[in-house]
């Protein structure tokens, strides 16, 4: 896709406090270009942050990409599986 294509964008962003420590999300975002439909792209993360110890929690993510028109040697679906540990305060 070129950088000057115009997008029509819609998104979604949803959290769901379970057992009053658990924290399931969900976003995505789906684009597709005006000028050519065919052309779209596709982003979706869902994750589980869950506590540790006093302000440390950690998360668990699965990113997911859908490029229906990647670039040349470029994979359409792309998948990233993150584990972190993070602190709040």
């Amino acid at each position: 896709s070129a950088a000057s294509d115009v997008y029509k964008r819609q998104a979604s962003d949803y959290t769901k406090l379970l057992f009053k420590q658990v924290r399931l999300s969900h976003s995505h975002q789906l684009l597709v270009a005006i000028e050519d439909t065919d052309n779209s792209q596709l982003f979706a993360d869902i994750s589980v942050d869950f506590p540790l110890i006093d302000s440390l929690f950690t998360k668990v993510s699965l990113e997911w990409v859908y490029d229906n028109q990647p670039l040349a040697k470029v994979e359409k679906i792309d998948r990233k599986l993150n584990l972190g540990v993070n602190y709040s305060w």
